[in-house]
């Protein structure tokens, strides 16, 4: 349910910057982002380092890699390059996307075996 939620924001997120929408509606989901994937990373990485996940260290790069990459598109769109707002939107969009596919799916399978 999390991740369809993360993903509609960045939906939203994508389309807002792409038709020039309000400045206010924006910052909001920047801010709901900002706030929901740290809030959502914390738990994921807590269920891996408590069940000893092997690949921990490198999910937890991935989730900081896409924190920092979000970080990186509110600084560009509050600098109005909005080109490289909305391409790095796209790349977030698509790197949720691979991340659940692959990298979430094999920590579900690891953790359903664990318990």
């Amino acid at each position: 349910m999390q991740h369809i939620e993360l993903m509609d924001k960045l939906c939203i997120l994508h389309e807002s910057i792409s038709e020039n929408r309000e400045i206010n509606q924006i910052e909001d989901t920047f801010g709901f982002l900002d706030h929901y994937t740290k809030s959502h990373f914390a738990i994921e990485e807590r269920y891996m380092a408590d069940h000893k996940y092997p690949q921990y260290q490198l999910h937890k790069q991935q989730h900081e890699k896409f924190i920092n990459d979000l970080t990186i598109l509110k600084t560009d769109f509050s600098t109005r390059n909005k080109l490289a707002s909305f391409a790095l939107c796209f790349d977030l969009n698509t790197w949720f996307v691979d991340h659940i596919n692959v990298s979430d799916k094999k920590l579900g399978e690891f953790l359903k075996n664990k318990v």
